[in-house]
């Protein structure tokens, strides 16, 4: 073993070989034939932090394993915690009509979609926002086509209208520590805006007339 961290009620170790083993300490004494189990391997060096733990592999990408409530683990979800390695990826950063966007908080992915902060672009393409006691936001703008837009977004239940015809999101929006996440892309073309993802920037390049 050359490394070894207690991560929440784990013990975390990395061996000589490149792997990465987890045993649980819930108990109040770990049991001399304590189950571990692998995590990873073609580790070259672990860091652990309280909660979770880093590991970067021989290639040189760096992968997080634990808690994930605070984006810990940089993998742009905020689930949780992950009980498998996850690759952490780099910030995603948003551009409109070539301005770059600064977030208060940062873009979150959820199931491949980017979602990002109630009032933090929306305005920016024209849009006025609205957010109700009931926790349903109103977006009302100029749809692609020149006409009155009006989405309207149920943040409890997920139930959205697009000018009272109902749409059905593959993932809902979504509350984190207190701030409302709406779905880029969806909201976006719908304010008639053309909306491009850039890999090698890491960037959403979205782009208004």
């Amino acid at each position: 073993m050359t490394d070894a961290y207690i991560v929440e009620q784990s013990i975390v170790a990395l061996t000589s070989d490149g792997k990465v083993y987890a045993a649980s300490i819930a108990a109040e004494l770990m049991s001399p034939n304590a189950k571990f189990t692998l995590l990873a391997s073609d580790i070259q060096s672990i860091k652990g932090g309280g909660r979770h733990v880093i590991m970067q592999k021989n290639d040189g990408t760096l992968w997080g394993w634990g808690v994930n409530k605070n984006a810990e683990l940089g993998y742009g979800t905020y689930e949780f915690s992950y009980k498998e390695p996850v690759p952490m990826q780099k910030p995603i950063s948003v551009s409109l009509n070539g301005e770059s966007i600064a977030f208060t908080n940062g873009v979150i992915t959820r199931n491949g979609q980017n979602f990002i902060p109630l009032r933090s672009l929306f305005t920016k393409m024209g849009a006025t926002i609205g957010y109700s006691m009931d926790k349903v936001v109103t977006i009302t703008g100029t749809a692609a086509d020149k006409t009155p837009l009006t989405i309207v977004i149920n943040t409890v239940n997920g139930a959205t209208t697009v000018n009272n015809k109902s749409v059905n999101l593959a993932t809902p929006p979504f509350v984190v520590n207190g701030t409302v996440y709406l779905p880029l892309r969806f909201i976006s073309e719908q304010l008639g805006a053309k909306v491009d993802w850039l890999p090698q920037e890491s960037r959403i390049a979205i782009s208004m007339k």
